[in-house]
């Protein structure tokens, strides 16, 4: 599942892997990753936005969102900070508990 999400906080030195916090890990000790970040753009006005790539166990989480993947990035009115936590400024947690 794609969405587009606006952000302020994270820096031009992202770290793609989307992980939960607190951390699930694999059989193997590496951490679960439940999405990607694909792409950064910076629109007219500043701000940027993400593509995101979440995995289909976690599209409930965004059933709020209005125009979840829109064409135009001047559609794009929802904060990553909203559904996100960030770490470091350079990645994005999605917390496993309600705020």
């Amino acid at each position: 599942m794609r969405i587009k999400l606006l952000t302020r906080a994270l820096t031009s030195r992202i770290e793609p892997e989307i992980y939960t916090t607190p951390t699930k890990k694999n059989t193997d000790g590496s951490p679960i990753v439940v999405g990607k970040i694909l792409n950064v753009t910076t629109r007219a006005d500043g701000q940027r936005v993400l593509e995101i790539e979440i995995d289909e166990r976690n599209r409930n989480r965004f059933k709020g969102i209005s125009n979840i993947n829109p064409k135009d990035d001047s559609q794009v009115t929802e904060w990553a900070e909203m559904h996100f936590e960030v770490w470091h400024k350079r990645r994005l947690l999605l917390p496993l508990k309600k705020r």
